[in-house]
This record gives structure tokens, C-alpha cells and sequence, in this order.
């Protein structure tokens, strides 16, 4: 009888576990809802251009376009990859055709005047200047070429990788690999040369006013230099958001810089602290594709657009 009422006792937990496991549930389980899905950031529109009621069209804040020329080809007024550009004292403008081998003139309103020297003088002319007196400076490979007004080869030297140049007065200045080096304009005789502290690598050059302003490209940042006999004084400015800064030309007030890899221009105060900037890409109005060079004259300023075989000019209100 002992053994019998703790079988019944047994039976009865048993029949008890199976019932409470046997429990229904009732009501919903909540919905799985999808993991959130990071948002973009709203896209800004740009108010450029913007388009004036006088005709004006701003390509950026007082930048105002004026004109453009220039198509891809071999034909006069047409180019293949430009590089450099520069004008002289009446106006003229000199543009590197580089991948034609060639330069050509123009007047300032973008007509064909002619081409400077023969085709068979350059290869790949990269860089060229022209001073007060219309001798027109050249980069063309790893040779630095002085000309007459007429075209005619004055001089040629030797120089390693040359990058970028400019003249002021009788000096001629010219990056080259990890340096600027300084020539005068009679005989390109060398004066000195100079190198930043770090590793760089200077491209642009712009001289004005004793300062020589020059972009390096690996740093992607603006240097302003002061030379006086041996002593020199550096000013650098790190943007962020530069990206290969190319070209650089000064005016009376101001710095611009081709932001070569953000198809765009940048404006400084000669002290190089940052103003603004614009243009993106595309093949619009105030729209780059790789800018490469710069040059200003007055208020004019006249940008290589290379990747588009055109040259851009402006009128600027920032100077």
C-alpha cells in the first residue's frame, strides 16, 4: 500500500508537468521591424550660376563670366590636353596646347592671332610665362626656352623635371622635383635655388611684389615666400579639402588657385587665408574638368579647362 501512493503521487506530477507545458499563449508577438537604414545628407544647390536680369551670369560669389573658347581637335583655336597659359603686357593671350605640341596666341577677346615658333620646336610644352619686354618664357619637357616676341629661340637650357613658372622683373622662377630655382631673364643663368625643410612638391608659381606664391601638390596646401638675400620667410596654408592644387595667379588683393582634382578655383588674401570658392565639374558655365593653369590680367581672369579643351574667362569683383 506504501509503494502504491507513491506511484499515484508520481503519476500525478507527471500529468501536472505536461499540463502547464501544454499552455497556450495568447495574443500577437510584435512585428520584427527592418534595421534603420543610415539617411543621405540633403543635397545642397547650388544658386550658381546664377543669372542677372542685365545679362550678367555669376559663375561664383563676384565672379561673373565673360567668355569662353576652345574645343578638342588639331585646328586652330582647337587643343589637346592645355596646360599653361599667360599674358602679356597688351593683353595677348599664350596658351600651351601641350598635347599638340604647340602654343598658340589670341588676342584678348579669344580670336586666333598664331602660333608661336613651329610645331617641330616643342614637345609637350607644359609651362610658359612672357615678361614686360614680350619674351615669352617655355617649359617644354626637361628644357627651359627663352623666345623673341617673333617666336625665334634666344636660349635653351637643361632643367630636371620642370613643373611650373613665372617671371617678375629679370628674374625667372620655375619649380622643379623638390625645389624653385631662380634664373635671370638675360642669359638663364641660375641665381639661386631653394627647398622646403619637408618632403614636398612644388607645381604652381606665381611671383608678385617680391613674394613668391607656389602650390605644392603633395601637401595640398598654398606657400607664400619671402626672399631677401639669404634669409627667407615662409607662410604655408593646409586646406582642407584641396585636392592637387595646380595653378596659381595673384592680384592686386587676391589668390587664385586651380583645385585641380575638385574641378574648382579657390580665392585667397595674399596672407592665404581662404575667401571662397567655386565652379565642380561638368562642361557648364563656371563648371571644370581638371583645371590646370591660371592667369589674371585686371580684372580678368583666364582658367585652362583642360579636361574640357576650352579656356574659361571671368570677370572678378574680388580683387
Amino acid at each position: 500500500m506504501h509503494i502504491h501512493h507513491y506511484k499515484l503521487i508520481a503519476c500525478y506530477i507527471i500529468i501536472s508537468i505536461i499540463s502547464i507545458g501544454s499552455v497556450s499563449i495568447s495574443g500577437t508577438l510584435p512585428e520584427l521591424q527592418p534595421s534603420p537604414t543610415p539617411q543621405e545628407p540633403p543635397k545642397i544647390t547650388s544658386i550658381y550660376p546664377k543669372y542677372h536680369k542685365d545679362g550678367r551670369i555669376e559663375a561664383g560669389k563676384d565672379i561673373f563670366f565673360y567668355t569662353s573658347f576652345g574645343s578638342a581637335g588639331k585646328n586652330f583655336t582647337q587643343f589637346n590636353n592645355p596646360q599653361d597659359i599667360a599674358i602679356d603686357k597688351d593683353g595677348d593671350i599664350y596658351i600651351a596646347d601641350t598635347g599638340n605640341h604647340r602654343i598658340q596666341k589670341f588676342t584678348s577677346n579669344g580670336d586666333f592671332v598664331r602660333l608661336v615658333g613651329t610645331n617641330t620646336q616643342f614637345i609637350n610644352p607644359s609651362g610658359l610665362s612672357v615678361d614686360e619686354e614680350g619674351k615669352i618664357y617655355v617649359i617644354d619637357t626637361d628644357n627651359l626656352i627663352k623666345l623673341s616676341p617673333q617666336g625665334e629661340i634666344l636660349k635653351t637650357i637643361s632643367i630636371n623635371d620642370p613643373k611650373g613658372i613665372a617671371v617678375e622683373g629679370n628674374e625667372l622662377y620655375v619649380t622643379s622635383e623638390d625645389e624653385i630655382l631662380c634664373f635671370d631673364t638675360v642669359l638663364l643663368n641660375l641665381k639661386w635655388s631653394l627647398s622646403d625643410h619637408r618632403e614636398w612638391n612644388p607645381f604652381g608659381i606665381a611671383a608678385r611684389g617680391g613674394y613668391i606664391y607656389v602650390t605644392d601638390i603633395k601637401n595640398n596646401c598654398i606657400c607664400r615666400i619671402l626672399k631677401r638675400k639669404k634669409s627667407t620667410y615662409w607662410i604655408c596654408s593646409v586646406q582642407e579639402g584641396l585636392n592637387k592644387p595646380s595653378g596659381i595667379a595673384v592680384a592686386d588683393n587676391c589668390v587664385f588657385v586651380t583645385d585641380t582634382g575638385n574641378h574648382s578655383l579657390w580665392l585667397f588674401e595674399k596672407g592665404i587665408e581662404e575667401i571662397g570658392k567655386f565652379g565642380n565639374q561638368g562642361k557648364g558655365i563656371g563648371q571644370f574638368a581638371s583645371p590646370s593653369k591660371i592667369a589674371v590680367k585686371g580684372n580678368r581672369l583666364y582658367v585652362i579647362d583642360a579636361g574640357n579643351c576650352r579656356i574659361q574667362v571671368f570677370d572678378s569683383n574680388s580683387r
